[in-house]
């Protein structure tokens, strides 16, 4: 869709076709001369490319879908046959509940991991490259310029994967804890109330229910925060971008359609670098702990 702003501002502004997306990529080449048969041919640009980005994001969704309930079908038939085949002692030692929650929760959270976070990543990780490689065809400077950006946003999101890594494992662990508190006062009623303990049974569960709340506000912390910092840093480079369109359109170096399209192509670049961050933090917050599955 980028290319096609090219065309459709040079017609509007009456400028002369510059040639900086010349090549493969250059959409004007299919361009009539004519003024009135160029907005024909970009009408059925813009409406046979949405029908083509819609028949192929309808394909690989439901792919991906397809795939991801074939994945968690063998994974839970894999865990409950391990499980089962495990001695006296084992089961002696874990509560029943948390054997449970892997059986059901960790394989539904593998299968989120396939279908939908896999696929988004795939999206985004693909679309990126793209844009890139049309901001290159646009103003290779310019653009290897915006890469500068890589490095501090790479350094971000590893930090923030890490940190938010640390604290999901103890927010699992602080759930599993309130978990078993509260199997072990419910199947002990009767011990309970014998002794009169209610309170202190309840005070228990309490800190176990703050402790997992205060371990799932820090990483919901970090996943909120992630994606705004990331785009902060794409903002700051689109304020410099419009400062140096503004010299390069006045020297005559750019046209204002390769303008506009170079900002597209950029804007839609940062969103899909945010995307794809966002899909990591995705995995990280909701994949299962590696030693969930088979401790």
């Amino acid at each position: 869709m980028s290319l096609l702003l090219v065309p459709i501002f040079d017609k509007l502004s009456g400028n002369r076709m510059g040639n900086a997306a010349s090549g493969v990529l250059d959409i004007r080449r299919f361009m009539p001369s004519g003024s009135e048969d160029t907005w024909h041919i970009i009408a059925l640009f813009l409406v046979g490319l949405t029908l083509a980005k819609g028949v192929t994001e309808y394909f690989s969704s439901f792919s991906m879908s397809h795939i991801g309930q074939h994945v968690i079908a063998d994974v839970r038939s894999a865990l409950y046959d391990h499980i089962i085949h495990q001695p006296a002692t084992f089961f002696a030692k874990r509560p029943t509940n948390e054997l449970t929650a892997h059986l059901m929760s960790d394989a539904a959270l593998v299968e989120r991991a396939v279908s939908d976070t896999l696929r988004d990543l795939l999206r985004e990780s693909v679309s990126l490259v793209v844009y890139l490689v049309l901001l290159f065809k646009f103003n290779w400077s310019l653009a290897a310029s915006i890469l500068l950006l890589a490095p501090p946003v790479a350094y971000l999101t590893t930090t923030f994967n890490r940190r938010l890594r640390r604290y999901l494992d103890s927010r699992q662990q602080s759930g599993a804890e309130m978990l078993d508190v509260a199997q072990e006062a419910i199947s002990s009623q009767r011990i309970v109330k014998a002794f009169g303990m209610e309170d202190y049974e309840s005070g228990r569960f309490r800190t176990s229910a703050r402790k997992q709340m205060g371990d799932q506000l820090r990483a919901m912390r970090i996943y909120f925060l992630s994606p705004i910092v990331l785009e902060t840093v794409g903002v700051v480079a689109v304020a410099g971008l419009l400062l140096y369109a503004q010299r390069s359109i006045g020297a005559g170096r750019m046209s204002l359609g390769e303008f506009v399209a170079f900002l597209s192509a950029c804007s839609r670049a940062t969103t899909r670098s945010a995307g794809s961050a966002g899909c990591s933090t995705i995995c990280s917050r909701d994949s299962p702990h590696p030693h969930a599955f088979l401790k």
